[in-house]
């Protein structure tokens, strides 16, 4: 789990992922999710294929299967679950109107207490 979110947190320090703030009226341009007090939003096929880019410019392989990795956050309770599914429903309403998606609830103190646990 290290890995992911190490990886995510450079993406967003750098600022090369970017999410869409639930509260904002404008929101970000092609976000991998959203944001709120709680968690981040992520869409689950953009949030694994962004940390596999990321370790691919280093010349590294990302070692977890989306599926695994997303069982793994869960187990680790890094993830908000519903039922037997890694992701969960969520209204998100933007610029097209209100739709439900599918995220991956990742809590947002698995990224921002990450440093101070280490």
């Amino acid at each position: 789990m290290k890995l992911f979110l190490n990886a995510v947190k450079e993406l967003l320090d750098r600022g090369e992922i970017r999410f869409s703030d639930l509260t904002a009226e404008c929101p970000s341009y092609k976000p991998v999710g959203y944001v709120d007090e709680y968690f981040y939003y992520c869409y689950p096929d953009t949030i694994y294929s962004e940390v596999r880019k990321f370790y691919a410019a280093q010349d590294l392989n990302f070692p977890l299967g989306k599926t695994a990795l997303f069982q793994q956050l869960a187990i680790d309770k890094l993830i908000e679950t519903d039922k037997n599914q890694t992701t969960k429903a969520k209204w998100i309403t933007n610029s097209s109107g209100k739709k439900r998606s599918r995220l991956l609830w990742l809590r947002k103190d698995a990224l921002e207490d990450k440093e101070e646990n280490e």
